[in-house]
């Protein structure tokens, strides 16, 4: 498999190259499309406008747990794909290891931050009294969660900066199948609400990082998750930093816009803000083309 992934680096046409990366990614991401709609759904089968507020309020919050994952994982599999052009397979371990374990480093610092301060961003995020307590329960959640969705969107990257799109678009569709029946299951069995909901997202984003580190660690002849390969010096953090870092702004731009617009619609009453709930659905959609 791997003697294949280097073959669309080195030897095939352009076309066949670009069809190999590009169509297992725009599956996954549709498949995240579909997400965002059941997942509104799900909540919606609660009839309580409060708790589909408080989720769209999240949003922003979700889009720079997002941007730091990509700011590792754009960053270092951009380096990875050059690495292997150059046949320097020790250093692609050692920048795997670094994005796997940095990762987590970021989300822990998101966690211990954002914990002691849950009650300002709340109200940061424009909830209201009626909303402020589901919105405060799901926030807390993704704030917990966050070292393994940030280690999502680091290994998504990873792993399909070696060739493997096809594993990185199975790693995709496997966060969202697990996703919605763990939606199913807390909403209409066990019956936890918003708490269950943010759960879900956190645990469907552990499966899918565990089901990534399991491709590093075990099947991959290039990637790994060992501990023995981390590597922190100025070569990998100044390369990895300025491709990581224009995409890192770029995500903070959409969660701001989307912030701005969460806090205008506040104004209008609850109805309209429900709609933003699928505007990163739309977004994802564009983002095919």
């Amino acid at each position: 498999m791997d003697t294949e992934n280097l073959y669309y680096f080195e030897k095939a046409p352009i076309a066949k190259a670009v069809a190999h990366f590009a169509i297992p990614m725009m599956l996954g991401t549709s498949m995240s499309v579909i997400y965002s709609i059941l997942n509104a759904f799900f909540l919606g089968t609660l009839h309580n406008t409060a708790i589909l507020t408080a989720l769209a309020l999240t949003l922003p919050l979700f889009a720079i747990i997002m941007a730091l994952g990509n700011l590792i994982g754009m960053g270092s599999g951009t380096l990875i794909s050059r690495l292997l052009g150059e046949k320097k397979y020790d250093d692609v371990k050692h920048v795997s290891s670094f994005a796997f374990y940095s990762s987590l480093v970021l989300g822990l610092i998101v966690m211990a931050v954002g914990l002691p301060l849950i009650d300002p961003i709340v109200h940061g995020l424009g909830a209201t009294s009626d909303s402020f307590g589901f919105t405060k329960d799901y926030v807390m959640v993704m704030l917990i969660g966050s070292p393994f969705v940030v280690l999502f969107f680091t290994l998504e990257n990873i792993v399909r900066s070696e060739g493997s799109a096809i594993t990185s678009m199975t790693g995709m569709i496997l966060s969202v199948v697990v996703n919605i029946m763990l939606d199913a299951l807390v909403i209409f069995v066990c019956h936890w609400g918003v708490i269950g909901v943010a759960s879900a997202t956190v645990i469907s984003n552990l499966a899918a990082s565990s089901f990534y580190a399991f491709h590093m660690g075990y099947k991959s002849q290039f990637l790994t998750v060992s501990v023995k390969w981390f590597k922190v010096g100025l070569d990998i953090l100044s390369n990895v930093l300025k491709i990581g870092i224009p995409v890192f702004i770029m995500s903070i731009f959409w969660g701001q816009c989307l912030l701005s617009l969460i806090i205008f619609l506040s104004n209008m009453g609850t109805k309209p803000l429900l709609h933003t709930e699928f505007h990163p659905a739309y977004f994802n959609f564009l983002n095919l083309f």
